[in-house]
């Protein structure tokens, strides 16, 4: 998860991947792709696709584990749209297993560097009252053993 969050995370993958193994060219969506087999530091390898001719990402696969178990992801990436001079993909994939799961990704518009209004994340005002009618009840402090314990 850490990895996927980083932002530029395939221009410096060298930081979170131990290797990175050309594995020939196959094809994905009726056209050929690069193979890359991306060996992270920690956990399993991920299997990456990118497209021979545009050289844009376009399956990645990996095998995953969480309590319930393991399972084999597969994502892919479509519908790629110039934003603010970068190709983005506006449908993203995710299958989960043999068809467990599938999740679809679509966006309809991409925006860089907006204002976004202040009240824009504020709880509806159904759910204020709620919460003012029932407080939480605050935690106790229950560390006995920590830099917070009086002496």
């Amino acid at each position: 998860a850490l990895r996927d969050a980083v932002f530029d995370g395939e221009v410096q993958w060298r930081k979170y991947y131990k290797s990175a193994k050309c594995a020939g060219i196959e094809e994905v969506n009726q056209a050929p792709c690069h193979k890359v087999i991306m060996t992270p530091f920690e956990g399993n390898p991920e299997t990456r696709y990118y497209d021979k001719k545009t050289h844009l990402a376009v399956k990645f696969e990996l095998d995953t584990e969480n309590l319930v178990g393991s399972f084999h992801v597969t994502v892919t990436f479509s519908d790629y749209r110039r934003v603010d001079g970068l190709l983005l993909p506006h449908k993203i994939v995710q299958v989960i297993g043999d068809g467990l799961q599938t999740m679809v990704f679509t966006t309809d518009s991409i925006e860089h560097n907006t204002d976004i209004p202040e009240d824009r994340f504020d709880l509806p005002a159904e759910i204020q009252a709620l919460q003012e009618a029932n407080p939480e009840p605050k935690p106790k402090n229950r560390n006995r053993g920590g830099r917070n314990r009086r002496r």
